[in-house]
């Protein structure tokens, strides 16, 4: 979209450029125009749209249909493309002699607004007003590596069989791209007994993600092990517990190890 000297703006074109700040928006497509000949039907173009870290595909040209006109007011309807069903939508507006459009619904991405003039039967090009704001955001991810980004080196202990959470990072970056970092994940472990096998395992919101280690010697054994599929908000979390009760499992020197990567969101 543009904006030239003289054009009223309306809060829902303000509100979906504030939704660009973030990089919320169109990365390709999703153009609303009409059909041959004109009816109450307006196509939608293939595309993709970027909203809140995922990407949306629209992978072959959709419709969306445009709710009646009103007999005597005029009515400013959006058309907008809905997350929650993955597909163009048309929100209604109010008719009346001054119309305004309908707020944009949370979490979705403005695409056109549509006058809809008083007994009309057609929408064409010239009552379409193209909303879409193209955006090539790029995105944080991480790989595992060697450099090191988070340690939580003090020692910790408990005597208890279930496994128990000793240790926790969290949360991840919000601006990282859902399901797709990588990192390289460490603790030592050792056990109060020689006779008795302790455990250690990484977890990821308190759901086991990492190799069951195990050690019944007495001196710390170091334990690394690359796991993908972190996303934003995520705990990284280290759960131990030791095979008879009383007999007391030992952490320490958990670390978290990576490289920050930036992509396009084409690469995901």
């Amino acid at each position: 979209m543009s904006v030239k000297n003289g054009d009223k703006m309306y809060h829902v074109e303000l509100n979906n450029r504030l939704e660009a700040y973030k990089r919320n928006g169109v990365l390709e497509g999703l153009e609303i125009y009409e059909r041959t000949p004109p009816d109450m039907v307006l196509n939608s173009s293939p595309g993709q749209c970027y909203v809140d870290n995922e990407t949306y595909i629209q992978t072959s040209l959709n419709t969306v249909t445009i709710a009646t006109a009103h007999a005597t007011l005029p009515r400013l309807d959006i058309v907008f493309y809905d997350t929650s069903v993955q597909d163009t939508q048309d929100l209604v507006g109010t008719a009346s002699a001054t119309p305004l459009p309908p707020d944009l619904p949370a979490g979705d991405i403005l695409l056109a607004i549509v006058e809809v003039p008083p007994a009309h039967t057609t929408i064409e090009n010239c009552h379409i007003k193209d909303e879409r704001i193209i955006i090539k955001p790029v995105g944080l991810i991480y790989s595992a590596s060697d450099v090191l980004l988070s340690s939580d080196d003090t020692e910790e202990n408990h005597g208890l069989v279930p496994y128990t959470k000793e240790k926790e990072f969290g949360a991840l970056p919000g601006d990282m791209h859902s399901n797709d970092s990588e990192f390289r994940i460490k603790f030592d472990l050792k056990s109060a007994n020689g006779a008795i096998t302790v455990y250690g395992r990484i977890y990821r919101n308190g759901v086991a993600v990492g190799t069951e280690q195990s050690t019944s010697s007495t001196t710390y054994n170091t334990y690394s092990e690359d796991i993908s599929g972190w996303s934003a908000g995520d705990l990284i979390q280290l759960y131990t517990h030791t095979s008879s009760a009383g007999i007391v499992v030992y952490v320490q020197n958990f670390r978290v190890y990576g490289d920050i990567e930036y992509t396009s969101v084409y690469d995901w």
